[in-house]
């Protein structure tokens, strides 16, 4: 296995591990009886949770519309992200658009969501970085 696969090995298991991680702190809130922010109304809830999944399904879809051009994406300065030697930095890019569904769950979760309901957010979040994975090792 050369470095270049190595280390997509290695940014797609961070990406698949760190939202599961998020999830666990998230439930120990729960489970702790922490409240960050006071509950929202529930009129005002279902219009957040409306927005965030718009939102969430619009940034899930970013790193395939726009495939050739994150496929093309070289920084312009010697970036952390080019250190990584992913062979391409956009394939970091593409990540940290697949994982912004765990930060939206997390807003919502302390907004007044239930567990539940953010679970459905770490979900998409894990299974979009393990097809953004596979789709990149098999393309690039």
């Amino acid at each position: 296995m050369s470095s270049t696969n190595k280390n997509k090995l290695i940014a797609l298991a961070f990406f698949l591990v760190f939202p599961l991680f998020l999830a666990e702190a998230v439930h120990s809130f729960e489970t702790g009886g922490i409240q960050v922010i006071s509950p929202a109304s529930s009129e005002t809830l279902k219009v957040l949770k409306l927005l965030f999944a718009i939102i969430a399904g619009i940034t899930f879809c970013i790193p395939w519309v726009l495939y050739k051009r994150i496929k093309s994406y070289q920084p312009k300065h010697d970036l952390l992200i080019a250190k990584f030697n992913v062979g391409n930095p956009g394939l970091m890019l593409g990540y940290s658009f697949l994982f912004s569904p765990v930060i939206y769950g997390i807003v919502l979760f302390f907004v007044g969501i239930s567990i539940s309901e953010f679970y459905y957010y770490v979900g998409v979040s894990f299974i979009g970085a393990l097809a953004w994975g596979i789709f990149n090792f098999r393309r690039m």
